[in-house]
């Protein structure tokens, strides 16, 4: 199995990440014994070994994120930077230069697109 980590990894996160892949690695054994033998109790002990893993993750992300939060509560540039890692947000923007109503229309002044949108959502 092979796992990867999305995003950039702080000190204090990495310090529960080494629990983590060991407790992987009894996943990724269990899971062969599992697959092998197709007995009920090891798939059991394979679901147990897997929620663990999950629970210890959530709760990893969860204490890092915390005490991000509350170290930089006074710094909000930092803050918000802390929040958009949290939630998965990247800063890119599309704009929008043409939609097409209705009959064949096309619409390209900023103001016309915002005005089609609110019609649009008015009439939902």
């Amino acid at each position: 199995m092979r796992h990867q980590l999305h995003g950039k990894l702080e000190v204090s996160m990495l310090l529960g990440l080494q629990k983590i892949l060991r407790k992987v690695r009894k996943i990724e054994i269990i899971l062969k014994k599992a697959v092998k033998s197709g007995t009920r109790n090891v798939h059991e002990a394979y679901k147990r070994a897997r929620n663990e893993v999950n629970k210890l993750v959530k709760n990893t992300k969860t204490k890092y994120f915390m005490n991000a939060l509350s170290e930089n509560n006074q710094n909000h540039k930092t803050m918000w930077n802390t929040i958009r890692t949290l939630t998965n947000k990247n800063s890119k923007t599309t704009n929008i230069t043409e939609i097409h109503v209705e009959n064949d229309h096309s619409v390209t002044e900023p103001k016309q697109i915002a005005d089609a949108f609110n019609t649009f959502f008015i009439n939902i």
